[in-house]
This record gives structure tokens, C-alpha cells and sequence, in this order.
């Protein structure tokens, strides 16, 4: 990576061009509720109308501000398929959030065993996160989501009881649309790309950046993402343990993830389904790449 001039290159090869330009017209967008079938015409209706509480209510996955980041790594990496951030809680209430961004971030300050056995989860958690009632609006929800790069915000139920509203639960709520859009719907997203040869080091710079969700092998299909690389870290190299020189190591470590293909005609609603029935769920085309993260850019042009 280093002697370039510009890692953010727009992966191209065998599968065609992820960048396009964006349709001027966006397709309008109806969600039907799981619970009571109602159609809503836009997303400024209540959260808890699409997804009831006694229907789908994911709960928070915490610890204790005190606990290691060996536990909060070892949480995240075991419920990265449903979820992407552990809450920490101070008496019974959530203060802080820890995504695959706070370990990585970690890691290259200390990226060794200590940094895990020894430092606790207050110490890299992040304040920022979004806590609101069920009372509030699926709009809201999806624009903090949006503007903080983050899928995932906490719903409180009573005094000290929360739900997340995560990964899963935008997918499910995309498979519930009606829209005219295809998976061939152009799109503007600039993929940034690195090497096998790259550097960990390298790496994890670009994917401690907030505006990066995941890595694309240049010329190839393959993705690297927070996740992917943190469960390498927790598994195969057991927490630094017997790595004295992980930054120093390549991209070649890792194993990247192939996105599943799927036709162009695909609805909407249906790469939703696609998407939640895998680990890491990225789809695409032979002309784009699909991520959750353009799922909910989707479901907020649905309000206008």
C-alpha cells in the first residue's frame, strides 16, 4: 500500500465497474409491518409498528466497563451475525459502545497480548451511540444510523431493559419493502481497495477510519472487513499471544470474504433475504457490490 498515491481506487475487473452514476429518480419504497401486515407508505412511522417488541427484539449483548478486552473482543467475534457492537453498562445502564473500529483502533496504539488481558473495555469504549424509547420513529433511527456510520443504536423497553436495533433488524426491515428497486440499481460508492502484500499495519489504519466499512482486494472479489479481521485475531492467533510482530505481518493472513453473487433483476426485498441468511453479508452483481450499509442508504431515500 505504501507508494501510492491514492488507496481509494474503484475495484474493476472480471466483475464490471462498481462506480456509476446514481439514478436521478429514486424508486418509491412501502414497508409492510411483520406484526400486523399494516403498509406504510414512508419511514416516519413508529420503529415498534414495523418491528414489534414481541416479535423481534434483539437484546443488547454487555459487560461491565471493568471487564477486559479480551471478553469484549471474544463477545463480538461470537455474535457478529446477528450484531457488530457490545454495549458496556454502568449500574445497569448502557455508557458506552465497542464496534470492531474501538479493538482496531487498540490494537495499532498496542498490538500485543496486553492490550487484551490487560486493558479494560471503558478505556477504548465509544460515548457516542444513539439510546432512544421504542416510542421513536423508524426515520430517526435510520438517520443516526446514517450520519454516524454506524448500524446500530439501542432501544430502551423500561428503567433497565434495552433491545439493539443492529444489523439484522435493517435487513429484516428491507425484506418487508416494496420498491421497484433491483439489484442492478447504480450506485455511487467509492470501494477502497488493498493488496495481499499490504501490510497489517496498513490495513488496520484504513479500517480504523470511520468512513471505511470494509477493504476489496484490488482486482479481485475478496472483502476484509472489522470483523473478519478481528475474529483472525481471537481464533488463529489467539489474542497476539505468540505474535510478537503483528503489524509488521501482510494481508495474506486473513481470509478474505467472497461476496454471493446474484442476479441483476433481484428485488430489493429479496437481497435483504440473501443477506440475512449469511455470516458476513456483502452480495453483488457482476456490475456492483452490496453491504447493509447500502441497504440503509435504500431505506432512507424511502421518505422522500
Amino acid at each position: 500500500m505504501k507508494g501510492r498515491k491514492n488507496t481509494h481506487n474503484v475495484w474493476k475487473e472480471k466483475f464490471g465497474k462498481f462506480l456509476t452514476k446514481k439514478s436521478v429518480n429514486v424508486p418509491s419504497l412501502t414497508i409492510q409491518s411483520i406484526g400486523s401486515g399494516e403498509t406504510f407508505q414512508d419511514i416516519d412511522c413508529l420503529y415498534d409498528n414495523v418491528l414489534p417488541h414481541y416479535m423481534n427484539s434483539s437484546p443488547i449483548s454487555s459487560l461491565e466497563g471493568n471487564d477486559n478486552v479480551w471478553i469484549a473482543s471474544s463477545m463480538l467475534s461470537r455474535i457478529l451475525q446477528t450484531s457488530n457492537n457490545i454495549v458496556v453498562i454502568e449500574k445497569e445502564f448502557p455508557v458506552g459502545i465497542i464496534g470492531g473500529r474501538e479493538i482496531i483502533k487498540g490494537v495499532r496504539k498496542n498490538p500485543t497480548s496486553n492490550f487484551f488481558s490487560k486493558t479494560i473495555s471503558s478505556k477504548i469504549m465509544n460515548r457516542k451511540f444513539y439510546l432512544d424509547s421504542r416510542k421513536v420513529t423508524l426515520q430517526k433511527i435510520l438517520e443516526q444510523m446514517y450520519h454516524t456510520n454506524r448500524t446500530y443504536a439501542i432501544i430502551q423497553n423500561s428503567k433497565f431493559d434495552f433491545s439493539a436495533v443492529s444489523v439484522n433488524e435493517i435487513l429484516e426491515i428491507g425484506s418487508m419493502s416494496q420498491s421497484e428497486i433491483t439489484a442492478a440499481e447504480p450506485t455511487e460508492r467509492k470501494i477502497v481497495t488493498c493488496k495481499r502484500d499490504d501490510s497489517v499495519e496498513d490495513i488496520t489504519k484504513l479500517l480504523a477510519e470511520e468512513q471505511i466499512e470494509f477493504l476489496m482486494l484490488e482486482n479481485e472479489s475478496g472483502i476484509l472487513d472489522q470483523l473478519t479481521l478481528i475474529e483472525k485475531i481471537t481464533t488463529d492467533l489467539n489474542f497476539l499471544e505468540d505474535v510478537n510482530d503483528f503489524l509488521e505481518l501482510n494481508a495474506s493472513i486473513f481470509q478474505f470474504q467472497t461476496p454471493k453473487l446474484i442476479p441483476e433483476k433481484l428485488p430489493f426485498s429479496e437481497i435483504c433475504k440473501v443477506m440475512l441468511k449469511i455470516k458476513h453479508p456483502y452480495v453483488m452483481t457482476t456490475k456492483r457490490l452490496w453491504t447493509p450499509r447500502d441497504v440503509l442508504e435504500i431505506l432512507m431515500q424511502g421518505r422522500v
